[in-house]
């Protein structure tokens, strides 16, 4: 079944949940939303044919674009079926963005509608309530639209963790083109999915397993006590967020009853810190050569928003020993380069600017046709990842572009000593390090009561070569963060 479905060349990102018709028992329930209901391909296709029918009564056409700005939940993926069905293009916008952010995307998206089920002051295009919708329905859908692999099929956007956020074009071709390359191996049989359901992450992860045909509970609550209650009650072997949820869930004390189930967890976006790694592979069982062995896998993904599926893959387990930021090697269909200040292509152990060539990459950013030029460099996109390989080819994430830090005429990153500490130092839990006034400032959260904790600190950088803490500042992970969950280190500088 796989193999037709692969051979498939007219299947994409904007038609999958209707392809899928055509290859499964359309009345299983494959798609669970946790303690509420379940759906099958059938019950997908029949809400997303009535929604068409409504966006067509309401005087949506083909290639307007339709922004949905929601409280977070399922819809985000029905709507983005429906609006494709009928050649529409979906902008899916986190709910947590503030009104004041919001209205200065839509300012640079320019939508032709916009969908919402929370207040707005936006008034200057036409608003719908995502509630008032359905009752638009005729019974009668538009055409289904037949996409060609460079049609938009969703606009989403960037964290904003630098400025106002950015959004991102994903094709027909490229939202689909990483899934289909990885499909065939991809693990698990039940998958637990906690990713939030604006965002590009959560719709190809749908795609991975419904294409496969494995069953799938959606989490809408990323709270720690709802994720272990979740897990407990249907007992996944696969668990796909987020870093920032992992985080999370590292600061509990677990019962490792609880996770004997999970075989894999899947993060995708940043790379992760190894002491919550540590923590989560020591849970639950794997298979190796044939055998149950105690302890799980972490499959540690990197990538970001402009990219539909991750660029890097580290796979951690309790007998590897692979951290300090290592991300692994690239996956065999991407290109990645390392490039300096000038452009020119870096060699083993020389850190430098992240570019990435595969099919999977953004066309660019909506409406920025200048910016879209200036992340281009002789074929590759620029992450804004700062990294090095080493003489094995393994890669290494040290910091973003925007939060290297020079100081004392010295340059260092601020994720590479954040990741020195975390890793001799278990009562701290978290922290970030920036630069203000020339001074390096750490803020930090405890995982346990300590004292001396400057000058230790202190001693592990120097000892590594690095520039002293000035100043440590405690403070809540959960503090100044963007609607990811990202700490805004932009932010942190000015404090």
């Amino acid at each position: 079944m796989l193999n037709q479905i692969l051979k498939d060349e007219a299947l994409g990102a904007g038609n999958f949940i209707y392809k899928l018709s055509q290859y499964f028992d359309t009345q299983q329930p494959l798609l669970h939303l946790f303690e509420q209901k379940s759906l099958s391909i059938a019950d997908i296709i029949q809400i997303s044919d009535r929604l068409a029918s409504a966006y067509d009564a309401l005087g949506v056409k083909p290639k307007d674009v339709v922004s949905l700005y929601l409280q977070d939940s399922f819809d985000y993926f029905l709507h983005f079926v429906a609006l494709n069905s009928m050649g529409a293009i979906p902008s899916l916008i986190n709910g947590g963005l503030s009104d004041d952010v919001l209205a200065k995307f839509l300012a640079i998206i320019k939508p032709d509608f916009l969908v919402v089920n929370r207040p707005t002051s936006i008034s200057h295009l036409p608003v719908f309530n995502l509630n008032e919708i359905d009752s638009h329905a005729t019974g009668e859908r538009p055409p289904l639209f037949e996409h060609q692999p460079d049609d938009v099929i969703m606009i989403g956007h960037t964290s904003g963790t630098t400025g106002i956020p950015k959004g991102v074009i994903f094709t027909h071709e490229s939202m689909y083109y990483g899934v289909k390359q990885q499909i065939e191996k991809q693990k698990g049989e039940h998958v637990l999915s906690i990713l939030p359901h604006s965002h590009g992450a959560s719709i190809s992860v749908l795609m991975s397993f419904l294409l496969r045909g494995t069953p799938m509970t959606l989490l809408s609550e990323r709270e720690p006590d709802a994720i272990i209650h979740a897990v407990k009650k249907i007992k996944p072997d696969v668990v796909v967020a987020f870093p920032k949820v992992f985080v999370d869930l590292c600061r509990e004390q677990f019962d490792p009853e609880d996770f004997e189930s999970v075989s894999y967890w899947i993060a995708t976006g940043d790379a992760n810190h190894e002491p919550h790694i540590r923590k989560l592979v020591s849970l639950g069982h794997h298979q190796k050569k044939g055998q149950r062995v105690a302890g799980s896998c972490f499959i540690d993904n990197l990538g970001s928003s402009e990219f539909a599926f991750a660029i890097f893959r580290n796979i951690h387990t309790p007998n590897t020993n692979k951290y300090q930021r290592c991300i692994g090697q690239a996956f065999d269909w991407v290109d990645v380069a390392v490039f300096d200040d000038e452009g020119q292509k870096l060699s083993a152990n020389q850190i430098g600017r992240l570019g990435v060539k595969a099919k999977s990459v953004t066309q660019g950013y909506w409406n920025n046709h200048s910016l879209t030029e200036k992340n281009k460099l002789q074929g590759y996109w620029l992450t804004g990842d700062l990294v090095y390989f080493d003489d094995q080819g393994d890669f290494y994430h040290v910091d973003r572009t925007s939060d290297a830090i020079m100081i004392d005429g010295k340059q260092v990153y601020s994720c590479q000593m954040e990741e020195l500490i975390l890793a001799h130092m278990p009562e701290i839990f978290e922290l970030s390090i920036v630069e203000h006034h020339n001074q390096l400032i750490a803020y930090v959260e405890l995982k346990a009561e300590t004292s001396d904790l400057l000058p230790r600190m202190n001693a592990h950088m120097q000892q590594h070569g690095y520039p002293t803490l000035s100043t440590l500042e405690f403070q809540s992970a959960h503090d100044y963060t963007g609607v990811t969950g990202k700490k805004l280190k932009r932010t942190l500088r000015t404090l």
